[in-house]
């Protein structure tokens, strides 16, 4: 829901989050754009990498919003405590090794569950 991706972005990133959330809207218009214009309806395997064509539709040509809206986030917190969000090692090992209750992303959601994929071979 909207008011969960809020307090998302309020927990990330504290004072700079209207900013940042700017930002991710400047960008995902770039890529809504793009899939309309640029990629077949059907999925595809390589839809969602990020490649040289779609950087160069997507984020180059929006870049000096980007920046702006990066430079206004960042101005934002410049004298702010660290956030409450971030957890320390120890923490977070606790967080990741817990017992998954039901209705949670399966494991390999949890960044340090997973392995990492072969790279591809030509």
């Amino acid at each position: 829901s909207y008011e969960l991706y809020k307090e998302w972005l309020t927990l990330a990133y504290a004072k700079g989050s209207d900013a940042m959330g700017r930002l991710f809207g400047v960008i995902d218009e770039g890529f809504r754009e793009f899939k309309q214009r640029d990629e077949p309806l059907a999925y595809s395997v390589g839809q969602y990498d990020v490649n040289k064509p779609k950087v160069e539709k997507i984020y180059v040509p929006r870049l000096e919003k980007i920046e702006a809206c990066y430079r206004e986030a960042l101005a934002s917190v410049k004298d702010e405590a660290p956030s409450l969000f971030r957890l320390s090692d120890e923490e977070y090992s606790k967080f990741v090794d817990r017992p998954e209750p039901r209705g949670l992303p399966p494991a390999w959601y949890y960044m340090r569950k997973i392995n990492p994929l072969p790279p591809k071979t030509k």
